[in-house]
């Protein structure tokens, strides 16, 4: 019988949940720019972050891209870093728990 997952989303939307997957997200990458500038106001954007979750008002940024060239060329799109955090945080809730993100539904999220 498959298990009924209710009122996660609430529980596991807090700053110290954001805050380590921040942390998390920049292992190893500590020295890129846009990482340096959001460690400057990390509290304020990752308290920004949790209102705008919270409240459901979150939008992803998009998309920038570039390519690469070794070792053949290749079409990159990387998303924002605050954007990386959410799909950090939100791993568990969509992935491993099926959890709808915002009511969005599997597919969408």
């Amino acid at each position: 019988m498959p298990k009924t997952v209710r009122n996660k989303f609430n529980d596991a939307l807090t700053y110290e949940n954001l805050m380590k997957a921040h942390k998390k997200c920049q292992q190893c990458k500590t020295t890129r720019k846009n990482i340096i500038e959001f460690n400057l106001k990390q509290e304020e954007y990752i308290r920004w972050l949790y209102e705008q979750i919270k409240n459901k008002k979150y939008k992803h940024g998009g998309y920038r891209e570039f390519y690469v060239t070794e070792p053949k060329l290749r079409k990159i799109e990387a998303s924002a870093y605050i954007d990386r955090i959410v799909h950090r945080w939100c791993k568990v809730l969509v992935i491993k728990g099926g959890y709808s993100f915002l009511n969005l539904g599997k597919h969408e999220s």
